[in-house]
């Protein structure tokens, strides 16, 4: 049976895993699969917190960084600029409409995998 401390300290080494494979670029799913676990666990350890989230959210006045639009009842998504920074600083996060984010993303692994505008 183990201990308190040992459960402590394989949760500790799984969520270093989860910022370290995210970081990579690694998706929630392709985490869970490699480190057993649910892909919904690995979200959380990476998701700022609700606070961050409306902090980020007030900083911006409710608009998407992307194309400006208000946020009215759906809410935006908080999106990591960039992902070697830790991912709970404020100044790394963006409030983005849901077109915006997926083009933000799009980006992001364009670069992560070399390709620049010419290879489109």
């Amino acid at each position: 049976m183990k201990t308190v401390a040992e459960w402590e300290q394989k949760r500790t080494i799984r969520y270093r895993q989860t910022i370290s494979l995210w970081c990579w670029g690694y998706s929630y799913a392709a985490i869970a699969s490699i480190l057993g676990c649910t892909r919904q666990w690995c979200q959380q350890q990476i998701a700022p917190s609700v606070g961050m989230k409306r902090a980020v959210r007030a900083r911006a006045q409710n608009r998407c960084e992307h194309c400006g639009i208000r946020e009215k009842s759906a809410r935006h998504h908080i999106h990591h600029v960039n992902r070697t920074i830790p991912h709970s600083e404020f100044s790394n996060l963006v409030p983005l409409c849901v077109s915006g984010h997926r083009t933000a993303d799009i980006e992001q692994a364009r670069v992560r995998r070399g390709w620049d505008q010419s290879n489109r």
